[in-house]
């Protein structure tokens, strides 16, 4: 371990794959430092020229508020675990980073992290094994992040299969092009013919079906605002209902009631209210 200057730390936005830091808890970090509590140092990557902060963005927040507040910003230490590696590394290193430690990681968080993985290329946008070693987390939510590519990776080969087929291409080369089992092959052509079965030729529409969204716009989208913001949005629901659970053994107390009402109307006419984004929306 070795003491830093604040000044030779660098904060890069690829490091940090928290939708945003939250000012809560850099004021507990800080108000536990001026009490005297000692934190883990903050972990670096110096690649010979800069210092890479990889771990411990809150805590680096916190000594950077109390430098500030005393004046001494300039000449401020902090305790830093450095290691030799370029920013990428430092960016790997970051992304698993709050798995086992620190502020828990929400939805929002998962989704930043994947979306920085796939932009620096440290993983391809449908690998799932990949996703789940980078961000250290669930096989779950590594198929989850991964779905909306996967699918379109899926039917763009799909629609190559039947095109080959149409065109008179034998199975077994098919299959050898694609990287797929000749029973694959066989199964998606016999899926395209039962849907053309079934599906009656469509009416003229004034309005042009939406096309599916090439991989990059795929990618894309997943860092939008509205995911993000909703993400958040469900995590903090099911936060409500696992509070609410806790609290029902105990009866209401009578003066919080009139708020706990109030609250709960507008929580009902917000959710009663909700706008849908098109499926083909623009990222």
């Amino acid at each position: 371990m070795a003491l830093l200057l604040l000044a030779q730390v660098r904060f890069d936005a690829d490091c940090q794959s928290r939708v945003c830091l939250d000012e809560e808890t850099v004021a507990e970090y800080a108000f536990r430092m001026q009490e005297g509590a000692v934190f883990p140092p903050i972990t670096v990557f110096f690649d010979g020229a800069e210092y890479w902060l990889a771990d411990g963005f809150h805590r680096y927040a916190a000594c950077k508020g109390l430098a500030r507040e005393r004046g001494d910003e300039a000449d401020a230490q902090v305790p830093a675990d450095t290691r030799q590696g370029t920013r990428l590394d430092a960016v790997r290193h970051a992304l698993s980073a709050n798995a086992h430690h620190g502020k828990r990681r929400e939805p929002g968080d998962y989704r930043k992290g994947y979306a920085i993985a796939v932009r620096c290329g440290l993983c391809d946008a449908q690998d799932v094994e990949a996703v789940r070693r980078l961000l250290a987390c669930s096989e779950r939510w590594a198929r989850e992040l991964t779905a909306e590519v996967r699918e379109l990776l899926e039917r763009e080969r799909n629609s190559r299969i039947v095109d080959a087929r149409k065109a008179g291409e034998p199975v077994r080369q098919i299959a050898a092009r694609e990287g797929v089992s000749v029973g694959t092959v066989s199964g998606v052509q016999k899926r395209q013919s039962s849907e053309t079965e079934r599906t009656p030729s469509p009416l003229p529409s004034p309005l042009p079906s939406p096309l599916p969204r090439s991989l990059p716009q795929a990618v894309a989208a997943l860092d939008r605002p509205s995911l993000t913001a909703w993400s958040d949005a469900v995590y903090a629901l099911e936060k409500l209902i696992d509070a609410i659970d806790a609290a029902k053994p105990f009866a209401v107390p009578r003066k919080a009631m009139p708020r706990v009402q109030a609250l709960i109307e507008r929580a009902s006419a917000l959710l009663n209210n909700l706008e849908l984004e098109a499926e083909h929306d623009v990222a």
